[in-house]
């Protein structure tokens, strides 16, 4: 019966030191002073302690949540494009057969840049032919010339003077038709004059940029007018956004724009600097022209554009980014509640966000639970204290 005793006071020892402890943990919960009060119910509080060396080390700041000035946003998708003077597409005035190639698709090309080889029968005929307009009108020059004085000291005959002036001035428009054709073709005129007659036709780039179509091979014939290549000069990528009929009244040239291609999460900003004054085909949308600030890392026409338009502004509530954590799906903030009268650690709670607009690293946050508009928010480190307060939690767990 004695040893019954003792057992059951050594159990109620125990169970009286259990209490104790706890009772000691939740006063210690409970226990802040000079700051409101948390409006959860005691078990829906997420609360994390951080004592003063360990606000120093992360440089913890505090402040009221701000009325920042944010614009108002229209989501927009457009592509990369080029300006019309920066693409060019280049044919051929003659028939021709091609003879080398001498680029390959993506190389980067110079201005007057030979890209290929063309020859035909005509083109050495054309020069021939402009080779013996050029004797002919060299020499009904000089005989014109020789005319027009003897006729102006009434030697020569009127009709004599009269039939050469015509065939003077039909050789000269022969001549300047087919020096005109030639320098065309990228032809040097003077050196046909010499009687130094080209087997090939150069055909050169007009600009710098990037073979972007080789629309031919060695041995093909392409005719007059077909399109042999097309170059564009991507320093000056700027971006084409899609906007419909509803939006496109709010709208403005200089309106800033961010954008970001989905392949590369690059980032990019820009400005309205036209917008076109017609409806694109099958669709009730206008096209937006929008100059790129920065020189896009990826130089490719065509490329997938989405975005943001920055409309009119208004003043919401915002922190910093750096204040906004998430947890389980849902965005948080950390309020400072107060300081532990038990050893002095500063109090901070987690009160659940609805972010809205972004900008400048600052984040537009709507409130789920009301508070004090002079309560203090976490504006850094609130990752931190983020993981203090799980870490408490799987400690509390266990």
């Amino acid at each position: 019966m004695k040893q019954i005793l003792n057992s059951f006071s050594v159990i109620s020892v125990g169970f009286l030191l259990a209490f104790s402890m706890t009772a000691c943990s939740s006063s210690k919960k409970r226990t802040i002073t000079n700051n409101e009060s948390s409006e959860h119910h005691e078990g829906e509080a997420k609360i994390a302690h951080l004592n003063k060396a360990q606000i120093k080390a992360i440089d913890l700041k505090v402040d009221t949540i701000a009325k920042r000035e944010m614009s108002n946003t229209l989501q927009v998708t457009g592509q990369t494009t080029v300006y019309p003077k920066d693409k060019a597409d280049i044919s051929t005035y003659i028939d021709a057969n091609v003879k080398k190639i001498y680029v390959y698709q993506g190389d980067k090309v110079k201005k007057g840049q030979v890209l290929a080889l063309l020859e035909h029968p005509s083109f050495i005929k054309l020069q021939a032919d402009y080779l013996t307009t050029y004797n002919q009108y060299n020499y009904l020059s000089n005989e014109f010339k020789r005319q027009k004085t003897l006729f102006a000291h009434e030697v020569g005959s009127k009709k004599r003077f009269q039939k050469v002036t015509a065939e003077y001035n039909t050789a000269k428009s022969q001549y300047h038709a087919l020096k005109i054709q030639l320098e065309m073709l990228g032809v040097n005129t003077s050196s046909i004059e010499k009687g130094n007659i080209k087997r090939y036709i150069n055909i050169i780039s007009p600009i710098n940029g990037y073979v972007n179509a080789i629309n031919i091979n060695i041995g093909h014939f392409v005719a007059a007018g077909t399109q042999l290549f097309t170059v564009s000069n991507l320093d000056h990528l700027h971006v084409d956004l899609t906007v419909y009929e509803k939006d496109i009244a709010k709208v403005k040239i200089g309106q800033k724009i961010r954008l970001k291609s989905e392949t590369t999460n690059e980032e990019l900003t820009g400005f309205v600097f036209a917008i076109a004054k017609e409806y694109e085909a099958n669709s009730k949308s206008v096209i937006v022209h929008v100059n790129l600030k920065t020189k896009p890392k990826t130089l490719i026409v065509g490329h997938f554009m989405k975005g943001e338009i920055l409309l009119d502004k208004s003043k919401v509530s915002a922190v910093p980014k750096t204040a906004i954590v998430n947890n389980d799906g849902r965005d948080y903030i950390f309020l400072f509640k107060g300081i532990d009268e038990n050893d002095g650690d500063l109090i901070y709670e987690m009160e659940e966000v609805i972010l809205g607009k972004e900008q400048d690293n600052w984040q537009e946050i709507t409130l789920v639970h009301e508070i004090s508009p002079n309560a203090k928010v976490v504006y850094n480190g609130a990752y931190y204290l983020l993981s203090d307060m799980l870490k408490a939690e799987a400690e509390h767990t266990h």
